[in-house]
This record gives structure tokens, sequence and C-alpha cells, in this order.
């Protein structure tokens, strides 16, 4: 679901030089053995893989070690420095299944620390303002990225698997993005105001 495209921030060039950066590059991997099996037909690809299917060149940074890590300085530089140096940004944030699973809720809809962390920094320090795509089973709090005008487009793609080839697809404009959001996506402190527990369906002060 395309949840922001501002000043036609999307589709992105393949002419460009692209830089591949957040903690869910690989994301690909972790989630396909969780329902399926652990050996895809024609492997793991993943959004760096999206992308560079159609950019001129690539360059690809993590920037946190994992969506669960706390920031680390030298590897939030090194997203920095790629970020500048690249004709775009695409960020791939969210969460997998180290944060939510069967029997393992969630206590946040928030991004972590170092990944707001990262959006901020690297949105700040590229030339244009940056794409942001969401992989993530679960809601996450987009505020923050709507509201920055340094992040120009938010995709989510919730869990694309070994189907996130198509991603690239829709960031370059082979194919027009289109659905429906399956969740309703509160602002993070929700979770401070109605606990989850409340089963009343009906608003708190």
């Amino acid at each position: 679901m395309l949840l922001k495209n501002s000043e036609k921030t999307l589709p992105l060039l393949k002419s460009e030089h692209l830089a591949v950066i957040g903690p869910n590059n690989n994301l690909s991997h972790a989630i396909a053995t969780y329902y399926g099996g652990s050996e895809p037909c024609n492997g793991f690809t993943n959004m760096v893989d999206a992308v560079a299917q159609h950019a001129a060149s690539t360059t690809q940074a993590l920037g946190c070690q994992s969506v669960t890590s706390a920031p680390d300085a030298n590897m939030l530089a090194a997203a920095v420095a790629l970020a500048r140096a690249a004709d775009k940004v695409v960020m791939t944030v969210g969460q997998d299944g180290t944060i939510e699973h069967e029997g393992h809720d969630r206590t946040s809809i928030s991004l972590t620390p170092c990944q707001e962390q990262l959006v901020a920094a690297v949105s700040d320090a590229a030339k244009t303002p940056i794409t942001v795509v969401i992989l993530t089973g679960g809601a996450i709090d987009t505020a923050a990225m709507l509201k920055n005008d340094k992040v120009g487009a938010v995709i989510h793609a919730g869990q694309p698997s070994v189907t996130v080839l198509g991603v690239g697809d829709l960031i370059f404009g082979d194919e027009v993005p289109a659905g429906r959001m399956i969740q309703t996506i509160y602002p993070g402190d929700y979770i401070n105001e109605v606990s989850i527990f409340d089963m009343n369906m009906r608003p708190g002060p």
C-alpha cells in the first residue's frame, strides 16, 4: 500500500544510483521459513535484489544490526555516508519474527529506537526525499515518517517474503501501487491510553 508520495517521489528513475539502507534489507529468508519451506524454488531474494533489478547501480548498508539491536554509531555513520553519495535512497524498516510471532506479542507498535534514529539521520543526509518500505507482519506507527518532509514516499509492503521482487516494480513504476490496509494504524502512544485487554470496543477518555 502506498501511504505517501510527496512531490511525486515515486516512481524512481532506473538510470540512477540507489542506496538500499535498513535492517530489513535481508528479511526474505527469515519470514519465508516461518510458514513455508526452507528452500524456495528460485532461492531467496530481498529488497536489495528488488531495487538492483531495476537501478543502474546499488549500494547497501544495514544501519542497524537488526530490527531489535541498539543504535550503533559506526553502522549509522556508514549508512549516512552511502545516503550522501547516492542519487536516491530506499530504506527497509519494520519488524521480523524476533519482535512478534505466534505466542509472542509485541509491547509497542513504534519502530525500535535504532530504526527511528536511522530514518531520521538518513533522510536528513540524502540529496532528495527518501523512499521508505515497511516490511512487517503487524501495524507500525508511521506518523513521524508521514510528517517528515525528507521522507518522500512510504510503502507498507507487509510480509512479501520471496515475492519481494514485486516491490521493486512498484518503486520504479512498472506496476501501480494499489490495495487496502488490513489494519488500522494508531499512534504509538495509543498502547498507553487503552489496555490491550480492554474488550469494550468503545473509545476511551
